[in-house]
């Protein structure tokens, strides 16, 4: 093995150690890292000048963030390889002006991959054994449906759930649902609402100091998002709890308590300044989700963030933690946060759809209540339904069905929320854990025997909630020309129902009294609107009227939404579009942009096929209705073009578009010969009409500008080409442009045409999103516009600029490997591409140096690689592929031949290391400790006798606590071990 000891040193420890070891060893805390609570009026620039020392030692403490004005928490930082930090800490717990002080202890997100989709499988809210559970092992949500879906309270207060982990906010099945600060201008660098954050639009940021980054990379988050909202009846995906609710996404960079108690302040803070303000700012925020925590967290070391809690509750937001992952039992293992002991936090674990807890944490002290978390159902990053497992996705139901409740028909809740906030949170908690279904296999596992249960609740709730609720669900259905039906729900104490309906512009109220749901209208007039309201009568008491409904029959001669061309070939189009109830039949016109024009008349389907048709032509449909007196206008006109242009526009790419380009869009796309100056184009726009000639193996210069209709957005820009014709952007190579951050401002670069390219005509896609970064087929983006062009690939050789010669490689070690190559004169830079045999994807190294050290390879497998030349204006083609295999280790240790056993204990060791081994011959044996940086920090050499040896090392205890390795070197080889000092 050509390789030096330092550099198997360094990889052994930090490859193969890293990924062994310390997933077993993991750190329980930042290192040098407390939190600290201060007393009110305490200073903490004069306590940090107090604490530069320490028994003789210099702590370079500093401050290192402000986690929570309100609550007057701090972060401070010091040089923990100097001092014990126990006694420190314990120094720091008892200066007068600190009322409290922990490490900042480290967590984990607590899930599971998902995996199998299918919306009929999200058994959580109605099982009916669909998946193989026991019928109605499920929390009832159907039942609660019927009283309400989520939103509002019953008085118009918007309801708030904070998700504290970051989401794909551009998920089509979370519009609707999410929170944004109105009161906040983005991106203005003012903090306009003074709530003490700049620029908070849509959430925040605690690591960034900015809005919640509004990216698709958190998987985790969305598929808990979808659960507490999902948006529901909007025939997409999933739904949630909730079908109506505000989401408001708080994000952190890790888990680590200083980070937990920065991201609870953001809802603290708008919870704070609603009630201050009675309503007018501010947030509703009636629950925070926590779906991550720390196995076997102490709460006796965490004072802060337990008592985080308790500030949340005392301003109105109940607070939901996952208890751990594993089999265990809370109680005597500790956890965090779901061992804190507030009286405003719920603590929730997971079952199966057989009401059984398998893998999930239990303990009758410290886990309340379970909920459905094994294969639960929810959409995933980009999509859905998918299911997965984990206590994570147990608790953001419970967190939901607080959102729920508080939007239940009960006419005190709203004005309770405002003026006792602390009590009325208890008051849900209180039906929550009332509500429970008991289960006789969670009597011993958790504090209150059972599984959540929302639509027991929800009565337990409205039975508490004052003498006469208002009537719940007033919906319209079964709506045709001259009839509809009225439904609606009252709770248990109304004697009787009053309606009142009257067509809308009527002064006169038609009165039903003693009305029972459902009530069918009939006699109605075609096309018109008419409205109704309710009021429940109790033996005491009336409801009040309900908010008014409004509904609109059927009849009127209106052309038909929804026209629609849904596939088309070289010569033929089919076209479909929604029924007119008061259509006798329908005429469509169609308009080529060759100037012909042929209309079809008396047409009694809802589809039709247009023939005979040009290829490669673009046409526009029009559609009207034709009534029994009245034929309408044209619609605005629908364009297709037909097949036969090339794969440009003959594949079916994925589409994607903004849902708002109002404010921003893409101002112009510069490339070769193609220039496009634009407006906004509504989000998306297909320019595919406009093409230019690129050749392979050459440079081109793109400029991309943002265009807006006032202030300046930051946007992110990328571009991508299909280079191989398969109607994706998912190959090597096809994202060929990437501004790389958001801007204002105009972008522009390179992108360079690889050799594989096919010739032809292809697809280019531009897409710009607003202060985060896009992808290639995201659907109704935010904010911002998508692009589509053809280009003309024509295939061209490089000239005067070949791959270099001589391309070597040596040095071959377990994880790294050397590569050299001859100076190319016409060449700027090199790329270096490999691959290994459990990999199809390229790696690209750029490097203007004549060599390369790849490293972070896998141990004992086969690698391909490749190199080119980057010239001026070109890059060459690939040379032929150069193979190799890396080294390979068989058990901990590679054993030199004349060993045939070795042992050393104990590991960990402290101030002595025994080494038991056996020789098959006579051997001169050189022992010597390595510390982390390739140190020799202790050597013996020795001559030992073939058969068993025993051998003492004492290490003195001047060594600090570390990884190290043991050599063990003979004149036929090297071996190495690996040892831990404590």
């Amino acid at each position: 093995m050509n390789v030096s000891m330092k550099k198997l040193l360094i990889i052994f420890l930090f490859l193969t150690f890293s990924g062994e070891y310390l997933k077993a060893q993991r750190l329980k805390h930042v290192l040098g890292d407390i939190i600290v609570q201060l007393q009110p009026g305490s200073d903490i620039t004069r306590i940090t000048k107090d604490l530069q020392k320490f028994n003789g030692q210099k702590t370079n403490l500093q401050i290192q963030d402000e986690l929570s004005p309100p609550l007057r928490i701090w972060l401070l930082h010091f040089d923990f390889a100097k001092i014990n930090e126990n006694e420190f800490l314990n120094k720091i717990r008892r200066i007068p002006a600190i009322e409290n002080a922990q490490f900042n202890h480290l967590g984990n997100y607590r899930q599971t991959v998902p995996d199998d989709p299918g919306f009929d499988q999200q058994w959580m809210w109605v099982n009916t054994g669909q998946s193989g559970g026991f019928p109605n092992a499920d929390i009832d949500i159907d039942l609660a449906w019927d009283l309400t879906t989520g939103g509002t309270t019953i008085d118009g207060q918007e309801i708030v759930v904070c998700v504290v982990e970051g989401a794909n906010r551009s998920h089509p099945d979370l519009q609707g649902n999410l929170w944004f600060n109105e009161a906040e201008i983005p991106n203005d660098g003012i903090d306009n609402d003074n709530n003490g954050y700049v620029d908070d639009y849509g959430g925040w940021h605690v690591n960034n100091n900015n809005d919640i980054m509004l990216d698709n990379s958190f998987g985790h988050g969305t598929f808990v998002s979808g659960l507490v909202g999902g948006k529901g009846n909007n025939g997409m995906m999933i739904s949630g709890v909730n079908w109506d609710i505000k989401i408001m996404h708080v994000d952190f960079s890790g888990v680590s308590e200083a980070n937990s108690i920065a991201a609870y302040t953001y809802p603290l803070v708008m919870r704070r300044k609603y009630n201050e303000t009675a309503g007018q700012e501010g947030a509703f925020v009636v629950a925070t989700n926590s779906s991550w925590g720390i196995d076997g967290g102490n709460p006796a070391e965490a004072p802060i963030w337990c008592a985080m809690y308790d500030s949340l509750g005392l301003a109105g937001i109940l607070s939901c933690g996952a208890t751990t992952n594993e089999n265990a039992n809370v109680d005597l293992i500790g956890d965090l946060p779901t061992g804190c002991s507030s009286e405003y936090l719920i603590s929730v674990t997971a079952t199966d759809h057989e009401d059984v807890r398998t893998f999930s944490g239990f303990g009758i002290e410290n886990v309340d209540l379970a909920a459905p978390g094994e294969d639960a159902v929810s959409i995933n990053l980009n999509g859905g339904p998918v299911s997965s497992s984990g206590t994570s996705f147990a608790t953001p139901i419970v967190a939901g069905m607080i959102g729920l409740l508080y939007a239940a028909p009960c006419n005190t809740l709203g004005d309770q929320a405002l003026g006792a906030p602390a009590a009325t949170a208890r008051f849900v908690r209180d039906a929550i854990f009332a509500g429970i279904d008991l289960i006789p296999n969670l009597e011993d596992e958790v504090k209150y025997g059972g599984r959540a249960n929302i639509y027991n609740s929800m009565q337990i709730l409205l039975s508490e909630c004052g003498t006469c609720p208002k009537p719940a669900g007033l919906s319209a259905s079964n709506i045709i020309d001259i009839s509809a039906s009225i439904e609606w729900f009252s709770t248990d104490s109304t004697l009787s129902t009053t309606l009142y309906f009257r067509e809308v512009g009527s002064s006169n109220w038609n009165i039903i009294d003693n009305a029972v749901s459902p009530v069918l209208f009939d006699n109605l007039m075609p096309c018109t609107s008419y409205e109704v309201q309710l009021e429940d009568n109790c033996t005491n008491d009336a409801s009040g009227l309900t908010d008014i409904l409004v509904f609109k029959t059927d009849g009127c001669c209106v052309y038909p939404d929804g026209l629609t061309v849904t596939g088309f070939s070289e010569t033929t189009a089919t076209v479909e579009w929604g029924s007119v109830f008061a259509a006798q039949s329908y005429n469509l016109i169609l308009n080529s942009t060759t100037g012909g024009s042929v209309s079809f008349n008396d047409i009694t389907d809802t589809n039709f096929e247009f023939s005979s048709l040009d290829s490669c032509t673009s046409y526009l449909v029009l559609i009207q209705t034709v009534c029994e007196n009245e034929i309408t206008d044209f619609s605005p006109p629908v364009s297709f073009k037909t097949a036969g242009c090339g794969n440009c526009t003959d594949l079916p790419y994925c589409p994607s578009n903004s849902e708002d380009a109002t404010d921003e869009w893409i101002a112009e796309v510069s490339l070769n010969t193609l220039n496009n100056i634009t407006g906004s184009d509504g989000g998306y726009a297909n320019f595919t009409d406009l093409s230019t000639d690129l050749s392979t193996y050459r440079f081109y210069e793109i400029n991309l500008a943002p265009g807006y209709s006032g202030f300046g957005f930051n946007e992110w820009f990328k571009v991508y080409i299909d280079f191989n014709q398969d109607g994706d952007f998912d190959d090597s190579e096809e994202e060929v442009f990437d501004a790389g951050n958001a801007s204002n401002d105009p972008v522009s670069g390179e992108i360079f045409i690889p050799g594989d390219a096919v010739p032809g005509i292809t697809r280019m896609r531009v897409v710009m999103k607003w202060n985060s970064e896009p992808t290639a087929c995201e659907v109704n983006i935010e904010h911002g516009e998508v692009e589509d062009y053809c280009v003309n690939i024509i295939r061209e050789l490089p000239t005067d600029c070949d791959p270099p010669a001589n391309f070597t490689i040596d040095d071959i070690g377990f994880y790294e490997a050397n590569f050299a190559w001859e100076e190319n004169i016409s060449s700027s830079s090199y790329e270096v591409r490999l691959k290994s045999e459990l990999d199809n994807n390229w790696l690209i190294i750029s490097t203007q140096n004549f060599f390369f050290s790849a490293i972070n390879l896998q141990e004992c497998i086969n690698y391909e690689t490749q190199i080119r030349s980057v010239c001026t204006d070109a890059k060459s083609e690939w040379s032929s592929s150069t193979f190799f295999k890396t080294e390979c280790i068989v058990g901990a240790v590679r054993l030199p031949d004349e060993l045939d056993y070795f042992s050393v204990s104990p590991n960990p060791f402290k101030e002595k290391i025994n080494i038991e081994f056996s020789l098959n011959k006579r051997t001169e044996i050189l022992f010597e400790l390595i510390d982390i940086t390739g140190k020799s920090v202790f050597e013996s050499k020795g001559n030992f006798g073939a058969g068993e040896n025993n051998l003492e090392f004492n290490i003195e205890n001047k060594l600090s606590k570390g990884i190290y390795l043991l050599k063990i070197e003979t004149e036929n080889g090297v071996g190495v071990e690996k040892l831990i000092h404590e």
